[in-house]
């Protein structure tokens, strides 16, 4: 998996082959397939330096969040 970074000011739209689509907000980023990274569209802005890439290490796409607990109320 890669993840993709717009380096532009403004959004960004990719065509991502295949009739898919990637928007990507200002700064905005996401994470692709390896296969995805070989589109043209995709590889002529990494070209020209509007996008930035990144792979990402280990099998899981995505870190997993902590569980987030509710404090207990103390009854007095």
């Amino acid at each position: 998996m890669i993840r993709i970074r717009n380096r532009l000011d403004q959004p960004l739209v990719i065509n991502r082959g295949h009739g898919r689509i990637l928007h990507l907000l200002a700064g905005g980023s996401a994470v692709i397939a390896d296969e995805e990274l070989k589109a043209p569209e995709i590889q002529a802005l990494l070209t020209e330096h509007v996008l930035e890439q990144r792979e990402i290490k280990g099998e899981g796409a995505a870190p997993k969040r902590e569980e987030q607990r509710t404090p207990r109320r103390k009854d007095n």
